[in-house]
């Protein structure tokens, strides 16, 4: 298997010839059931941010319900620090596209409530909450309830809440897809300041071909259901650019024409 490794670290995350497969229905068996994933194979570096790509249902957010261990391969390895994942990962955070706030808590006690389920005690966790909370703007709206705040604002809650548990690896799965083209913006620099500053490991879902480009070290284009990867391209931008600067950048369109040459146009992916 080709490896991806940043800085020619030993991989932190590796799918080895992965197949994942699902039954059309409740009771169905053998030629009923359809293959997601096939032949699956990458690996991500600690500190590395990989960019998923690919048609709609072509194994994206299999591929990340495959490392948080809410379902297992049927074929293949999926492994973390070259252990096999059996169960829910204590190391890894998972941001989806819905907030999934609780309407009846606070902003703070919605931060929190990972660390709650995880029996923190209360003042650790209230000050973890809080800091990220101030840390991402919304210092002044700790007691504020979620209908009280703007749809990036309650994603950023959403960002604070994966981020207060600490977790060594954070998978997302289009975060910013329902929030318009500025809110989007904003919000992607927040999220490349945040892996900047905790070098945190992480998988990116996105239909944006240009977040993708701008967030991520790599970006692997999947090809159709069964999924497998059809091509990576390793994003070689400064690291020290805006996201704004980093758009602008003259080599982000050519990074963009060689991604969008490899995809299946027909998946319903974004040219924005």
């Amino acid at each position: 298997m080709e490896t991806g490794v940043l800085n020619n670290m030993k991989p932190l995350i590796v799918f080895d010839s992965v197949g994942k497969n699902f039954s059309t229905s409740a009771n169905a068996e053998g030629d009923d059931r359809f293959w997601a994933l096939r032949d699956f194979s990458f690996d991500v570096a600690e500190g590395e941010v990989i960019g998923l790509v690919g048609p709609s249902g072509c194994g994206k957010s299999t591929t990340l319900r495959l490392i948080c261990g809410l379902t297992e391969a049927d074929e293949g390895s999926v492994l973390i620090h070259d252990q096999p994942i059996k169960g829910t990962h204590p190391s890894v955070g998972f941001m989806l596209q819905k907030d999934l706030l609780l309407p009846w808590k606070t902003i703070q006690e919605n931060a929190e409530l990972g660390l709650l389920i995880r029996n923190v005690p209360k003042e650790e966790r209230q000050e973890r909450a809080a800091s990220l909370l101030k840390r991402y703007g919304l210092g002044d709206f700790l007691h504020h309830r979620p209908h009280q705040l703007s749809g990036g604002m309650r994603q950023r809650v959403a960002l604070a809440r994966t981020m207060a548990l600490d977790p060594e690896i954070i998978l997302l799965d289009e975060p910013f897809a329902a929030v318009d083209f500025q809110t989007k913006l904003v919000l992607q620099q927040d999220l490349l300041s945040v892996m900047r500053s905790s070098g945190k490991t992480a998988i990116y879902i996105t239909h944006d071909i240009g977040e993708a480009i701008t967030l991520c070290h790599r970006v692997l284009v999947l090809s159709s259901r069964p999924a497998t990867v059809k091509s990576e391209m390793t994003i070689e931008l400064p690291e020290s650019e805006t996201v704004i600067e980093r758009r602008n950048h003259p080599e982000f369109n050519n990074y963009f024409n060689a991604i969008w040459e490899q995809l299946d146009i027909d998946g319903g992916v974004s040219v924005s």
